[in-house]
């Protein structure tokens, strides 16, 4: 959308969308249905059992959205009372945090957990802090960015990769939810050591040692809550700043920060380069965490309930299996498992090393300062002035034959070369003429005003012709 500005020959860009407020849908309005809201199926089980928006623009922010599970089994309880039921509930949109390395609400492949409202440490037995994550086009929209004029800066709200900060150089250590796999892998005690030097776990590692038979390897496999990457080889012939990126995670960067034997990775953490002070010098290097995620990758938690059938008791049920008995049913970690959001060489120049086999199970919701830019210039001058040169004879009355003196018609033409410089990803451009006489409304030649059909309007032809 763009509006020209004629006392600064200026032409001012705006982005797309001219509805600028996303309230809560109004089923009343039933005109906007369809346009701004819809019925909808969110759990695929063919019966619709919530109300949610409607894009309404290409800049519309989806933000992660849930439902109840124990409202799930109360909508299909209506359904089967009353044919025609309609539903009235509305998505919850998931909490971030402001802080750049901090946590708001987790997301993964099934469900979010999360304090609602709140980005306090969720709890893994609080029913209310487990809710389903419905399909992406169905989140809540945030009008944000509609109809601004550019370039304007806002607040984004995104999915990333948890933290993570293991550097024998760095006291700010965050790797508390970083596993190994066993410690059966090759040059375990390389990374055990930079770890426990800020680790207080007894363990870091999903297979341990039997304490009662040092011959024997047990299982200390981990609610996926309390882990958020599994290290399954430390690979070989590494080198600190080899980089990675996480598949499913757009925009992320991992570089690794120590090696120990034989090259293996024994400190990781994200490309973002931080002050004195533990911030980040850039705010462009905290898209590094990631800019939007696929929820497919991650890894699904699976709550239990007590008695869901009929509804009759939706508190998390206790695990019944003599490990970790008695805590929350929900999915643990176990050194056989693997994920699809897997740390792979951010490009083939950027890796030294092989090897190396780790994934992340979930994400977390932050807000990241984003802008929407003006179009570029594309090309590299500012303009081009196209012109013949004036003339200026003088012309005689306006009156009939022989006696009309005007001007005769001038003619000619102008050729201008422009460079691209900025080129555009679509390949489409757009060019703004600007004419310091409106060419299309002055009669050439004003012979007999009362007869239209003498009058001679002006006119250009413009030719573009690409390379």
């Amino acid at each position: 959308q763009t509006i020209y500005d004629s006392r600064f020959f200026a032409v001012h860009h705006f982005n797309p969308g001219t509805d600028l407020t996303t309230d809560d849908p109004d089923t009343d309005r039933l005109d906007l249905e369809g346009k701004a809201w819809k019925y909808a199926d969110t759990d695929g089980d063919g019966l619709k059992d919530a109300i949610v928006h409607i894009e309404q623009s290409l800049v519309d922010i989806r933000v992660p959205s849930v439902l109840s599970f124990a409202q799930d089994c109360q909508e299909k309880k209506n359904h089967a009372a009353n044919p025609n039921y309609k539903p009235t509930r509305l998505p919850v949109s998931a909490t971030a945090t402001a802080i750049w390395n901090g946590n708001g609400h987790f997301i993964y492949k099934d469900t979010v957990h999360g304090v609602p409202g709140d980005v306090a440490t969720p709890s893994d037995d609080n029913t209310a802090h487990w809710n389903r994550l419905i399909p992406s086009d169905m989140w809540n929209v945030s009008a944000a960015r509609r109809g601004k004029l550019l370039p304007y800066n806002f607040t984004n709200t995104v999915m990333q990769s948890p933290y993570l900060l293991i550097d024998p150089n760095n006291a700010n250590y965050a790797g508390e939810k970083l596993w190994l796999s066993s410690v059966k892998i090759d040059n375990y005690d390389q990374i055990a050591d930079v770890m426990g030097s800020f680790d207080q776990r007894p363990d870091f590692a999903l297979e341990i040692v039997d304490p009662n038979d040092p011959d024997k390897y047990i299982t200390n496999k981990q609610p996926i809550s309390k882990v958020d990457f599994v290290v399954k080889n430390l690979g070989t012939d590494y080198k600190v700043g080899d980089l990675f990126q996480i598949q499913g995670f757009e925009g992320t960067r991992i570089k690794v920060t120590s090696v120990g034997n034989e090259g293996c990775v024994t400190g990781l953490t994200f490309d973002v380069e931080l002050d004195d002070n533990g911030n980040p010098k850039r705010n462009s290097d905290l898209k590094h965490l990631g800019t939007s995620v696929d929820p497919n990758y991650l890894l699904s938690a699976s709550p239990q309930f007590v008695d869901p059938i009929d509804c009759a008791d939706f508190d998390i049920k206790p695990r019944t299996e003599e490990y970790a008995q008695g805590e929350a049913d929900i999915t643990y970690v176990t050194k056989s498992m693997t994920g699809s959001a897997k740390l792979k060489p951010f490009a083939p120049e950027n890796v030294s090393g092989k090897g190396f086999d780790a994934y992340v199970t979930k994400a977390t919701l932050r807000t990241l300062l984003d802008t929407d830019h003006k179009p570029k210039i594309a090309t590299a001058q500012d303009y081009e002035q196209l012109s013949l040169p004036a003339d200026t004879s003088r012309g005689g009355p306006a009156a009939l034959p022989p006696d009309n003196g005007f001007i005769e018609i001038t003619k000619g033409n102008h050729v201008a070369e422009m460079t691209l410089t900025e080129k555009s990803p679509s390949g489409l451009y757009d060019i703004f003429l600007h004419f310091h006489n409106d060419v299309s409304h002055t009669p050439l030649n004003r012979d007999n005003m009362y007869a239209t059909s003498n009058n001679w309007d002006q006119y250009i032809n413009l030719t573009i012709t690409p390379n």
